[in-house]
């Protein structure tokens, strides 16, 4: 965890510095983190984290942690709103916790999945040009032990840019 929030930090300091043009989101609804390319450029990727508690009883505790990665085209890339596509993997795990030994008992389940997002992304405060909303749709399709399943996924974000430069 320390190495998460050090890489984080890190980022951050270095795109300050530099000028760079990296974002963050936070999902609220979903529990998921990002951090994502300029919101200039027509390609650009997004590394997002998901985690939640998935169930607990008096004994034991499990997470599940999904890490993706998405790249993607914007279709339109107005300064106010942009819509893209793209393709994006993710893997999902879960691991268990003793909560009375406070022992891991290693990953449950893990899954990989394949999406192809459709998304848009709305600036609408001209006082504040840093800020996003975005909306996505994806169809999702899972693959665990050689078995298949799909689904539709929905995600709602708030983006905020570091480095926005004026052309």
């Amino acid at each position: 965890m320390k190495k998460i929030f050090l890489t984080l930090f890190s980022i951050i300091v270095v795109s300050l510095c530099s000028y760079g043009q990296v974002g963050f989101s936070l999902a609220p609804f979903s529990s998921t983190i990002g951090i994502k390319t300029s919101q200039q450029w027509r390609f650009g990727g997004e590394f997002r984290m998901t985690y939640s508690l998935v169930g607990a009883n008096g004994y034991a505790k499990t997470y599940s942690f999904s890490p993706e990665l998405q790249g993607f085209f914007r279709i339109v890339n107005k300064d106010n709103v942009k819509l893209y596509t793209g393709l994006g993997v993710v893997l999902r795990s879960s691991y268990q916790k003793d909560t009375v030994s406070n022992i891991n008992k290693g990953v449950s389940y893990s899954q990989t999945g394949i999406y192809i997002p459709l998304g848009v992304e709305v600036f609408p405060l001209e006082k504040i040009p840093a800020l996003s909303f975005t909306a996505e749709l994806s169809p999702i399709w899972y693959v665990q032990s050689g078995s298949y399943s799909s689904s539709i996924r929905t995600f709602f974000a708030v983006n905020y840019y570091l480095g926005r430069k004026k052309d």
